[in-house]
């Protein structure tokens, strides 16, 4: 698990993909997801991407994501890789939408 801190979106383009955006150095490059923990039993499950406009140890989110996670710009978050597990349901769910919602 890593600290982060929380940042806007780097690009107006950006803020339209249903993704959170790291700097290139701070996950491997076959991380496709991230858990967020944002509070003691408070974990949510992003997308993620890399973007060379993102600081260094900072993850960037879009205003619904922020919203919806209730993070705030500047915010120190636990951050960690985070796998599907492929004999839940749940994998099932992200697949249907990952066909379903453009990116």
């Amino acid at each position: 698990m890593m600290k982060m801190r929380v940042e806007k979106c780097p690009t107006v383009e950006l803020t339209f993909k249903n993704c959170v955006f790291v700097n290139p150095v701070d996950l491997p490059k076959d991380v496709k997801y991230i858990e967020v923990t944002t509070l003691p039993n408070q974990n949510y499950v992003f997308t993620v991407e890399t973007h060379n406009e993102v600081s260094q140890g900072c993850a960037a989110f879009n205003e619904l994501q922020r919203k919806w996670a209730a993070l705030s710009v500047t915010q120190e978050i636990d951050v960690r890789p985070y796998q599907f597990d492929a004999s839940s349901s749940s994998n099932f769910l992200e697949q249907q939408l990952s066909h379903t919602i453009p990116t």
